[in-house]
């Protein structure tokens, strides 16, 4: 509590007192130090935040950042499920550091050693292991850019989004400032070598931006959309009065860029542009701000979640800060007035009425932008139907503070139950997916596709059934579904491989059957042949008889003719056990292929989706019967004027609440940066537990970071980082993956990766080498790699250096 943290938050201390002296010390010296803001990153950024605020004024303690987070809950702090304590929580960073970037790495010097890595135009740090995942998003956004160059990987730059023009700007003057300044030779100043290009690249992204920025000026007016970017998204009034200003000019400067012709003239035009381009906006008035390694949850601690285009509404209110902090409030919004977005046109979507909405994943981007202008529309509304009932909180969502209790305690009473029954649904229909796999007859007529994917659900189930009793309410609901998406895609496979091989099955029969009739029709055929041959040689003479051409012809004969006896048991046993195995086969087969019937998500007593449906309703109910401590304070702000500051926020059209660009929130989805513990379709970003979508705030998770049991993650061991690695790059082409490593060796971090050093590095080359199907596939893409991204660069110095170091790390290769 000296510390700061609040009683309430204090939690269960029963580890740290089984630690010994020495690692009890060492996480209070930790702990200590993040507090104080005493600790710095690789680059000098501060990881505290809040280093000034620790401290006591009027006798009361100030905390700092991580204590802050500790004591409100965010992200996954908190006393609780994933830690009983805070100690337990840097204990946990200690840890992990250690694990994932040596043993000789505690949290403090973890965090010196974080790489810093550019993606959608700003500049953040991450883990090691991140770094890849990271590279993998910007191809991905590159891609879809709509600037030919950029999706074609050329080294012409990368996609930013209008959040990040007001960043990528500030980065572009100080290239220009450098160029202007030029390079030092025998105490004079000449062009900078590459001046020419770089100027050519500089002015080309500031166009771009330009382009971008008027589109969000015209609207529904512009004569065309620019491809990769909405007018809807990132919307910055600020930056676009700044580009409009020098929209002429920037444009006339565009037309001329062809007559540059040399460095020299390259370092004059630098210092025109410099000079057109001014002064920018305040940081403090851009609307989207960003960050990464930070203590307010473990994923930002340690690298592995970025903070990116946080976007501020007035009075530095954020927008899309998160759907939990008035989830409550947009349910209300969407119960009362959802029907108007069905009147809304393209790119906004209809928001079903009766959707009872709790995460707000379950939009899609167009109905999230629906919502930011329904709320828009509706703040007076929503206002005064809060207003209505602010001097009796209880009834606010229609229930008294006894039937506020009474559903909470039903609730938590109703999950006791499913999830026990998930349990049980679970590990049912591990054991029959377990008996058919142990069972050497019946595991034999599964094909290999059937029983892989079988070996898989059945590992899956196991996994499944050993945490459903424990696992957080809404991650079960999204275990529920991932499983029943996953049984009901084996079923069909098993249905369509079933399918093939009965139609085989009936040929089959039909084969012997007609092998059967044609042994009969060749035995009439050789009676027929013998009783001939027997006349014949009855009326031949007893000369005849006797010559010896004439008795082997008739010893063939008689041969023959022992051939047109019936047939011979041997031969009608042998096809009645050809008919008996193939019954036999049919049979196992019908009972191997029956397990993924009765292992079904509604099979049985313990129909999955039944338990999933009861969690999501009992989940419902509960959020609408309103935990205590939420609906307080929703009234409390209200009184307060935080909501009215919020619903302030929303009548501003250029502060949309979801606004985050398409673009961006599909590439992140498409990283694969988690353990490949539950699989399914590597082009599905809805096919594990974890979520990853931004478009609900502006969280990425690049990579789960599970706490607890196993540490299902990537830097509790090497083989988890190596199997997270195989998921995404079997994902991709061996074309994106070169242009991955390419990305990554623009940043330091990503080099250090590549020459098989650090964190980062382990079992990296052996993934590589895996997926592309040997050693020699990989090392020709890591040479080509080097010649086209490294080499390049090596023997560089002083100005030249700084001016082409510092384009690469943008995707400019000069």
């Amino acid at each position: 509590m000296s510390m700061g943290i609040k009683e309430d938050q204090i939690g269960d201390l029963s580890e740290p007192l089984s630690w010994d002296q020495t690692t009890l010390n060492d996480t209070f010296r930790t702990l200590d130090q993040i507090r104080r803001g005493q600790v710095r990153g690789s680059q000098g950024h501060n990881l505290s935040g809040g280093g000034a605020k620790v401290g006591e004024k009027d006798g009361k303690i100030i905390p700092g950042r991580i204590i802050a987070s500790w004591n409100s809950g965010q992200d996954d702090l908190g006393a609780g499920d994933t830690y009983p304590n805070i100690l337990s929580f840097v204990k946990a960073l200690n840890d992990l550091s250690r694990k994932s970037m040596g043993s000789d790495m505690d949290y403090l010097d973890a965090v010196q050693a974080m790489p810093r890595v550019f993606v959608a135009g700003v500049d953040v740090y991450v883990h090691p292991r991140a770094v890849y995942f990271v590279a993998a998003a910007q191809v991905s956004m590159d891609q879809a850019s709509g600037v030919a160059a950029i999706e074609a990987g050329q080294g012409r730059g990368h996609y930013v989004p209008a959040g990040g023009f007001r960043q990528a700007t500030s980065v572009l003057l100080d290239k220009l400032a450098l160029m202007e300044k030029g390079a030092k030779v025998d105490k004079t100043r000449v062009a900078i070598p590459g001046s020419k290009d770089a100027y050519a690249f500089i002015l080309d992204e500031l166009l771009q931006m330009d382009r971008v920025l008027e589109e969000q000026e015209l609207g529904a007016a512009a004569k065309e959309d620019v491809k990769g970017h909405n007018p809807e998204e990132h919307r910055e009034p600020q930056m676009r009065a700044y580009f409009s200003a020098r929209r002429e000019t920037l444009r006339d400067l565009g037309k001329e860029v062809d007559q540059i012709g040399s460095d020299e003239n390259a370092r004059a035009a630098a210092a025109t542009l410099r000079a057109v381009l001014g002064g920018l906006p305040k940081r403090t008035e851009v609307q989207h701000m960003f960050g990464s390694v930070d203590p307010h949850g473990t994923d930002h601690a340690l690298g592995l979640a970025i903070d990116i285009y946080k976007g501020l509404g007035k009075g530095s209110a954020y927008t899309n800060s998160g759907f939990k902090n008035f989830q409550g409030v947009i349910r209300i919004v969407i119960d009362r007035w959802g029907d108007d977005t069905n009147s809304y046109e393209p790119p906004y979507e209809p928001i079903p009425k009766t959707l009872r909405l709790k995460y707000a994943t379950e939009l899609s981007p167009g109905q999230a932008r629906s919502l930011t202008r329904l709320l828009r529309e509706r703040a007076d509304d929503l206002e005064a139907e809060i207003r209505k009932t602010v001097d009796t909180p209880a009834t606010l969502f229609g229930l008294t503070d006894h039937e506020v209790r009474v559903a909470l305690a039903k609730a938590r009473k109703d999950l006791d139950k499913l999830r026990k029954q998930a349990h049980l649904a679970f590990t049912s229909r591990s054991a029959i997916f377990g008996k058919i796999l142990h069972t050497s007859k019946l595991r034999r007529q599964l094909p290999n596709p059937v029983l892989e994917t079988m070996v898989i659900q059945h590992e899956q189930l196991k996994e499944a059934s050993l945490v459903a009793k424990t696992i957080a309410p809404d991650r079960l609901l999204w275990l529920l579904d991932d499983r029943i998406e996953g049984l009901d895609a084996a079923a069909t496979l098993a249905a369509e491989s079933a399918q093939v091989l009965d139609a085989a099955a009936v040929e089959s029969a039909k084969i012997e059957d007609i092998a059967m009739q044609f042994d009969a029709t060749l035995s009439q055929q050789y009676l027929d042949r013998y009783k001939i041959a027997k006349s014949d040689w009855e009326s031949k003479s007893k000369a005849e008889k006797a010559d010896p051409e004439a008795k082997q012809e008739w010893r063939e004969e008689k041969a023959i003719g022992k051939r047109s006896l019936p047939l011979p048991k041997k031969t009608k046993t042998a096809h009645k056990n050809v008919v008996k195995q193939l019954d036999r086969t049919n049979t196992r087969r019908a009972e191997a292929f029956a397990g993924f019937t009765r292992a079904g998500p509604d099979a049985g007593r313990l129909s999955l989706n039944t338990i999933r449906n009861e969690l999501s309703d009992m989940l419902i109910e509960a959020t609408w019967a309103h935990d205590r401590n939420e609906q307080d304070a929703l009234v409390s702000s209200l009184r307060g004027g935080g909501l009215k500051k919020w619903l302030t926020a929303m009548e501003d059209e250029e502060r949309g609440f979801y606004d985050q660009p398409e673009v961006m929130i599909q590439a992140m989805d498409s990283v694969r940066g988690h353990v490949a513990k539950y699989e399914g379709d590597p082009n599905d970003p809805h096919d594990d537990v974890f979520g990853r979508e931004v478009k609900a705030g502006h969280h990425w998770q690049v990579a789960a970071l599970e706490i607890g049991p196993g540490q299902d993650n990537i830097l509790a061991s090497d083989k988890n980082y190596a199997d997270a690695l195989e998921r995404d790059m079997r994902a991709r082409s061996p074309a994106d993956i070169e242009r991955i490593l390419e990305v990554m060796a623009e940043s330091e971090g990503g080099r250090t990766i590549l020459a098989g050093q650090g964190g980062g590095a382990a079992n990296f080359r052996s993934t590589l080498a895996k997926v592309l199907n040997g050693d020699a596939e990989a090392e020709a893409m890591l040479e080509r790699v080097r010649t086209k991204v490294l080499e390049p660069y090596e023997n560089l110095s002083g100005e030249e250096a700084e001016l082409k170091h510092g384009m690469r790390q943008r995707g400019y290769y000069l």
